[in-house]
């Protein structure tokens, strides 16, 4: 009430900006991050129930979810241009090169569009990735309200709902639901980029299983846990199995390494020695059913032979993918500095796919001066969270596993805007620069 009779006095957007507190985009940030969740909370639950919904109202949805992000981050952005002076921008650039480097695969990304053959389609994207530079706009948008969000009760609010929501996919995997013909898609168009979403919802759990205090929600946690893995393993993309495999490696060792001093450490090495054990476990007895995981793993071994020995079948590589790459190379090799332009390798001569690689993909598409700048931001962003590991929360360790593992599935798989939004979500978490004075103490839940 006070607020709002200090803002009737207001009478500058300057003198609003500094009537609204930190705490107002912050939950405001929170709210966004939820409908996002939400959108494919409800979608389940339609299909579940109801047996209705489809992958483009899902596209649908996230659309429109763009567009209010965008009004946020405008809004967000004016508060912080009002609050900073212009040496105060330059010394936060300094310190935060990484969102320099976003910034700077961003601003490549639009200039990308000039090269483009279908600039139409640069902008808004094809009709099914719909992963324009409209998109990207998105991207930036939900980085920044990612990065808004300090407060480790509202990641843990985040990590439930994107729980909820993969458990939900898992549904429909268990019944059979396949939007993409013969396997296993849940509410999303394709399998693959079901793996994606639960790739990273699989380290959201891994991350309530840690921190939270009661025996009998880390007991419940366990079976949703076991759940998805069993459905990842059942949904059939092997990239995503790998990527979660070194997601935990990434989390074990870095929380490891973290808590080496703290006294609760053999707390740590217990929950460590769980994830990993119901991990193999459920991938044993379900590969035992259906032979999935050995049998891609010996398809695996088999690609690399191919490749190594120069086979003439060496393009089959992975489901097609070696061919895709060789192809999109040579792309980048004719357009190096601003690609062909967003959504436009399929009007290059060759192969009409995209190279299911995004850091290939970014090279030709955007050039590789913005790639480069992209793998930048994320070695100085590993780097300094490496050099300050102590006074970073539980929370943003495992925002980053979800970080690595995304990153890992990627180069193996298609930039999908209804997937990338959550990756770029939890980059911008991973990115904040925390406040010391506001570290938190996972032994207050132990």
């Amino acid at each position: 009430m006070k607020m709002y009779q200090k803002l009737k006095k207001c009478k500058s957007i300057k003198e609003i900006y500094e009537v609204i507190p930190e705490k107002f985009y912050e939950k405001c940030a929170v709210v966004l991050i939820f409908l996002m969740n939400m959108v494919v909370v409800v979608e389940s639950l339609t299909k579940i129930i109801y047996n209705k919904g489809s992958y483009w109202k899902v596209m649908q949805n996230y659309n429109l979810f763009g567009k209010i992000c965008l009004i946020y981050v405008i809004i967000y952005i004016g508060s912080r241009i009002c609050k900073l002076k212009s040496d105060e921008i330059n010394k936060y650039f300094k310190n935060n090169i990484w969102d320099f480097c976003f910034l700077m695969l961003f601003l490549l990304s639009v200039v990308s569009i000039t090269v483009a053959h279908n600039k139409t389609e640069a902008i808004n994207g094809d009709w099914y990735r719909q992963n324009g530079i409209r998109a990207y706009v998105v991207y930036l948008s939900l980085y920044i309200i990612g990065k808004s969000i300090n407060t480790e009760k509202y990641k843990r609010f985040i990590f439930w709902t994107i729980t909820i929501a993969s458990t939900l996919q898992c549904i429909l995997i268990y019944k059979g639901y396949a939007n993409d013909p013969g396997r296993y898609a849940g509410i999303f168009g394709n399998s693959n980029h079901c793996g994606y979403f639960m790739t990273m919802a699989i380290f959201a759990m891994i991350g309530l299983l840690v921190t939270e205090k009661s025996l009998i929600v880390k007991c419940i946690m366990t079976v949703i846990y076991g759940f998805n893995i069993m459905c990842l393993i059942l949904n059939n993309t092997f990239g995503c199995y790998l990527a979660v495999i070194a997601g935990i490696v990434f989390y074990v060792v870095v929380s490891a390494v973290k808590n080496k001093k703290n006294q609760s450490l053999i707390y740590y090495i217990l929950m460590y020695i769980h994830i990993i054990f119901v991990f193999v476990m459920i991938s044993i007895i379900t590969d035992m059913h259906t032979g999935i995981v050995s049998n891609n793993f010996n398809i695996t071994g088999n690609d690399i032979v191919k490749v190594t020995d120069r086979s003439e079948d060496a393009g089959n590589a992975g489901t097609g993918r070696w061919k895709l790459w060789i192809h999109t190379i040579k792309i980048i090799k004719r357009k190096p500095i601003l690609g062909c332009g967003p959504e436009n390798i399929q009007f290059e001569p060759g192969y009409k796919n995209e190279p299911h690689n995004e850091f290939i993909q970014i090279a030709a598409e955007h050039g590789v001066p913005a790639c480069l700048f992209y793998i930048l931001g994320l070695i100085t962003l590993m780097i300094h969270k490496i050099k300050n590991l102590k006074n970073e929360s539980e929370y943003t360790i495992i925002c980053g596993a979800i970080v690595f593992a995304y990153l890992i599935s990627s180069m193996f798989g298609v930039m999908m805007f209804y997937t990338a939004v959550f990756y770029y979500t939890f980059l911008g978490m991973v990115s904040r620069n925390r406040n010391l004075t506001q570290h938190y103490d996972i032994r207050k839940n132990i």
